[in-house]
């Protein structure tokens, strides 16, 4: 040990740091290569602190950072490695700090000196027993005394070491034990792991050797119960005094450079950075994400926004993704048929890495991001479980832009971008075609197409072309006469959401289909506009501007809402078992799972069960981000999931608010030959009315 003002401890640790802040500086600069606005950053974190929005945080960081509410909903053993880890170093960095500033030696130095100082005050602290035990029994002042206080940290201490090293020994066990990844792990995740608790364990030893070479009496040293217990074993060695001072010279030291090695190494090791960069994107997912609109355009060195390269940065690679990825799960378990998708643990990697590098990508990685990019379906399940709350459907749709921008993206992508700007629909249709729907039964509902109303209707590509799906518009509107809503619906002159565009990454051309909307929305002086397509709905909602004062609502929430108000009165049984599956974008991406609920349970004689995939968590049925246009074989794989799970039900029909899963279900219920209906809600609300003309 080198007695002088700063020992060679605290200098391997402000070497560390020394080098911690260079990498934190070059890591804020890869940050800002993306798309950002200083301004609308400003005003983000100004409407944030000065409103309600900061108790948000607050309770988001409790909860999210802290406590790892998802991984103890997805994970508990893994839940307890990362908590241990956690507060066990957040006790140890407080108990340290505290005790340092009650070691009479260090008197006189600056705070800033004394932060690194701290992780080794148990060195001054135990020689300062030790002199004072001995001069106890010289009878003759010196050292420093034992107080109650000090008794308490020294315990608490003890405790927070053993949670870090409980903690580290489960991920040491589950990585190279039982080794529970399906990626293959990296040599800067070993070197993480090792550095994370590797200094740890020197401390204890260097600990205990100190006990032992200044002779603490034991009735002290218990408080240092792993120490402690270490050095009664030693203490039997056959050691001389010099022995052990040479000994505690090299092993503090020793645990300063792993130290020191582990600070340093932090902004330069993704496992490491993310003990930074997850509690802020975590913090960032509780407030509002910018439109489309406002981030599109903004010029970058790369194709992603400041936040999605934060984002980046936040993945451990910790694989929850990877367990609920239906697709990656299919893969990985040996359909031959498919080729392996391994999740956006292992898309992020390979993202960072071309984020972090000056050089361009190259052709062939491009072309194999690519083909992950389509090989998703951006359901969002991945977002749900995400411990650091990284946006992965954002994520997935910015590499399908880059995939379109670099030419590397399927040819069917194009065709539709190049459909859809061409006839301002999904489909190549005439425009009589778009009514057919309206008029199915009742050709006089064409009167309904008319330039003003309190309710604009708007239908969505799919729901008013596909054969398989019309009845679902036709149903609206046949519940919206029945509620005597005043509405009217674009027709023919009704183009797309744009959505298929921002998924095949031709978000400049959808910009143009969303200005044409907002202007065609307006003119009709609709107050509500009304959604049967949670697509259309979610889209409508989180990326178009300009419609202040005008509500969104889809049509599962708008009939509650009428049965509510009486306006609507489900009083026919109707006796069938039934359960109802979440869509993608109206359960888990607009989080809109109750008010379908509440409808259906407000049927009588229904018999409402649940899926064991439910709500947020409910299974893609393999029909969204137009993935089944691009490999339709990959969508089977997702719709074969929720039939089997309705048949272990032993439901009757499987109800649903969506075209696409409505559609999707169909096919794959009719080729597995299931003798199950689906429905949507609207249709089951139908069946529960009394018919025109008659009072219930």
């Amino acid at each position: 040990m080198v007695e002088n003002d700063v020992p060679l401890f605290a200098l391997f640790f402000m070497l560390g740091a020394g080098v911690f802040v260079v990498g934190v500086l070059r890591n804020l600069s890869v940050w800002l290569r993306g798309k950002h606005s200083w301004r609308a950053s400003a005003r983000t974190v100004a409407a944030t602190i000065f409103s309600r929005r900061i108790v948000t945080l607050a309770a988001a960081f409790g909860r999210d950072v802290l406590w790892q509410r998802r991984l103890l909903e997805h994970d508990k053993l893994r839940w307890l490695m990362k908590t241990c880890i956690i507060f066990g170093y957040l006790g140890v960095i407080t108990v340290n700090e505290l005790r340092v500033a009650q070691i009479p030696e260090l008197d006189g130095r600056s705070h800033l000196l004394l932060l690194f100082f701290a992780p080794f005050g148990d060195f001054y602290y135990l020689k300062g027993l030790g002199a004072a035990a001995a001069a106890a029994t010289l009878n003759t002042p010196g050292g420093y005394p034992f107080t109650s206080t000090q008794a308490l940290l020294a315990s608490l201490n003890d405790v927070f070491e053993v949670m870090v090293i409980a903690g580290w020994l489960i991920a040491f066990t589950r990585r190279f034990v039982k080794r529970a990844f399906p990626l293959k792990t990296l040599a800067v995740e070993h070197a993480a792991l090792f550095l994370l608790g590797g200094w740890f364990l020197f401390r204890l030893l260097a600990e205990a050797v100190t006990i032992v070479a200044f002779q603490v009496p034991s009735e002290v040293a218990r408080h240092w119960t792993v120490a402690g217990a270490l050095a009664t074993g030693l203490g039997r060695l056959p050691l001389s005094a010099s022995t052990w001072a040479a000994a505690y010279t090299v092993l503090w030291p020793l645990s300063a450079a792993l130290l020191g090695f582990l600070f340093g190494s932090i902004p330069f090791n993704a496992k490491l950075w993310h003990i930074f960069t997850t509690p802020l994107v975590t913090l960032m997912s509780s407030v509002p994400r910018p439109k489309l609109a406002d981030v599109d355009h903004m010029p970058s060195r790369v194709p992603f926004t400041t936040g999605q390269l934060m984002e980046l940065d936040a993945c451990v690679r910790c694989q929850v993704c990877t367990d609920v990825c239906q697709v990656a799960q299919a893969s990985l378990g040996g359909n031959d048929n498919l080729r392996q998708f391994r999740s956006y643990a292992d898309i992020n990697t390979r993202l960072r890495t071309w984020a972090h590098s000056k050089k361009p990508l190259g052709a062939e990685a491009e072309a194999e991001l690519g083909a992950d990019a389509y090989y998703c379906f951006l359901c969002g399940r991945c977002r749900e479980v995400c411990p650091a709350h990284i946006d992965t459907f954002a994520l997935g749709a910015t590499l399908r832009r880059n995939a379109y921008l670099a030419g590397c993206q399927p040819k069917l992508a194009t065709a539709v971008v190049n459909q859809i700007v061409k006839s301002n629909t999904l489909l190549a249709t005439p425009k009589e075609a778009r009514t057919l729907y309206l008029e199915y039964d009742d050709p006089s509902r064409a009167r309904h197409i008319k330039p003003k109303a309190e309710v604009l209707y708007y239908v969505g590509c799919f729901s008013s072309i596909v054969p398989r799906v019309q009845h679902v518009p036709t149903t609206v509107v046949c519940l919206l006469e029945r509620a005597g809503v005043d509405f009217t619906v674009l027709g023919g002159e009704e183009i797309c959401c744009g959505y298929p565009m921002a998924v095949s990454g031709a978000t400049d051309q959808m910009h143009d289909f969303m200005v044409r909307n907002v202007e065609m929305a307006k003119r009709t002086g609709a107050k509500t506009i009304l959604f049967s397509c949670p697509t259309c709905f979610n889209v409508w909602t989180k990326d178009y501007t300009g419609l202040d004062g005008i509500e969104l609502i889809h049509h599962t929430q708008y009939f509650a809402r009428l049965i509510k108000e009486g306006k609507l009165v489900p009083s026919i049984p109707v006796a069938m078992r039934v359960a109802y599956h979440d869509p993608c974008d109206l359960g888990r991406k607009a989080g809109i799972v109750d008010a379908p609920r509440e409808l259906l349970q407000s049927i009588p004689g229904l018999q409402l069960r649940e899926f064991p995939h439910h709500g947020k968590m409910s299974y893609c049925c393999g029909g969204s981000a137009m993935t089944v246009a691009y490999n339709n074989e990959l969508a089977g794989v997702n719709s074969v999931s929720i039939v089997m799970e309705a048949a272990a039900l032993g439901i009757q029909a499987i109800v649903s608010s969506c075209g696409g899963c409505n559609r999707t279900l169909q096919i794959t219920m009719e080729q597995a030959k299931s003798p199950m209906a689906i429905f949507d809600v609207a249709e089951i609300l139908n069946m529960a009315l009394e018919p025109p003309g008659r009072t219930p």
